[in-house]
């Protein structure tokens, strides 16, 4: 019976995808002159971070850099960001029924919180900001360390390969959702716990 849920947050709760492309469209003059189209943007969704570079044609090593940049952008857009049809409602009814809820999230503390105070659900035990892009293994362990949490009672729900592939080495099993930045065949082909096409397919598992 699941007790603990961590929730990957950009993708997941918070719908910040819809602003990717706008986004992109600010910084990607700083980075390369190979921009490409929506269309193309959105194809990105299919493959891996090293390939979404290539296509770039930008390095990898830029990542960091790349990263800040865009949440300092997205701190001055959070108000335009809203949650995932049903997902607010969701969260409530886990926190009424006692479940543990934590955020572990690439994106700035400052920025999910202001999001989380926003739509009235800040009501997690901790938020997590900040993880590494590639990699969130350490900031896992710290958290079932620090909490206590047994791996057969915890969840992660998040939204892209990297993900699941962070669980896999920390051995928390993890709902993908299939509303987020990468696409759900992507994500079906690394065998996640569960694949999950809706919010209520979502709580109805986290519930069962």
């Amino acid at each position: 019976m699941i007790k603990n849920v961590i929730f990957d947050f950009d993708g997941t709760i918070a719908n910040t995808e819809a602003l990717a492309y706008q986004i992109y469209e600010e910084i990607v003059d700083d980075y390369t002159t190979h921009k490409l189209s929506r269309e193309a943007f959105e194809n990105l969704k299919k493959v891996s971070i090293y390939e979404k570079f290539k296509r770039h044609q930008v390095s990898i090593f830029k990542l960091p850099k790349l990263a800040r940049q865009a949440m300092r952008i997205l701190s001055h857009m959070m108000d335009e960001v809203d949650p995932f049809d049903g997902m607010v409602d969701m969260i409530r009814l886990l926190k009424e029924r006692d479940y543990q809820l934590f955020i572990l999230s690439s994106n700035s503390k400052q920025n999910i919180q202001k999001f989380l105070l926003r739509h009235d659900i800040n009501i997690f035990t901790h938020v997590y900001g900040k993880a590494k892009y590639f990699g969130k293994e350490k900031i896992l362990k710290k958290l079932l360390k620090t909490y206590k949490l047994d791996v057969s009672t915890t969840v992660y729900i998040g939204d892209e390969v990297r993900d699941v592939v962070s669980c896999r080495h920390v051995g928390i099993p993890i709902y993908s959702v299939t509303w987020g930045f990468d696409d759900p065949d992507f994500l079906k082909r690394e065998n996640p716990g569960a694949t999950v096409d809706s919010v209520e397919e979502l709580e109805r598992l986290l519930l069962a």
